[in-house]
């Protein structure tokens, strides 16, 4: 399965302070509190990377409160895991939805047969933070990135696979956007 995200990528956040929602709660005895902390750890590892002067580039946090962002579970009808709608004024993200498929098994850690959410998440944050997957500048062989692969915004993963360690290339593209 693939992920998805819009054709134009290189957009500059409005804001260094982003909240999201996340649609399904924390409700303990349906795992949404664990699937919480997935989205939290996904936002914290995005939260991390810093710039060339050493300084913290976006703050994500979850948040109940009024926002434009959000991680929801949706019905939609093509065969993506995962895609990332973001809402535009000129070239600057405002906000974002992250869509999961609901058709799909969703897993908090590995569990054959099923997507990790916190590595669709931290792919996905890429996306919302305007960074593009590592092989859409159209070159031979399709990726330009010798970590492509093990790059968490190389646009395939399978079930039961997990890729949430930054690569360079993850790292730069942030980096790059925002410096």
């Amino acid at each position: 399965m693939t992920f998805e995200t819009i054709p134009e990528y290189c957009f500059k956040r409005h804001s260094a302070l982003v909240g999201i929602v996340v649609g399904w709660g924390q409700n303990k005895r349906k795992g949404g509190a664990t699937r919480w902390e997935a989205v939290r750890a996904a936002m914290q590892q995005w939260n991390k990377v810093r710039d060339t002067k050493g300084k913290s580039i976006v703050s994500l946090y979850l948040t109940t409160g009024a926002t434009d962002s959000r991680v929801i579970y949706s019905n939609y009808s093509f065969p993506k895991i995962g895609y990332t709608e973001h809402i535009l004024r000129g070239d600057e993200i405002l906000g974002a939805t992250i869509h999961l498929a609901s058709t799909e098994k969703w897993s908090v850690g590995y569990s054959p047969g099923c997507y990790d959410i916190q590595t669709v998440v931290l792919h996905e944050l890429g996306h919302m933070l305007g960074v593009a997957h590592c092989h859409e500048d159209g070159s031979e062989p399709p990726c330009f990135s010798k970590t492509c692969e093990s790059n968490v915004m190389n646009p395939y993963v399978s079930p039961g696979h997990i890729k949430r360690t930054f690569q360079e290339y993850d790292t730069a593209s942030y980096i790059i956007i925002y410096d």
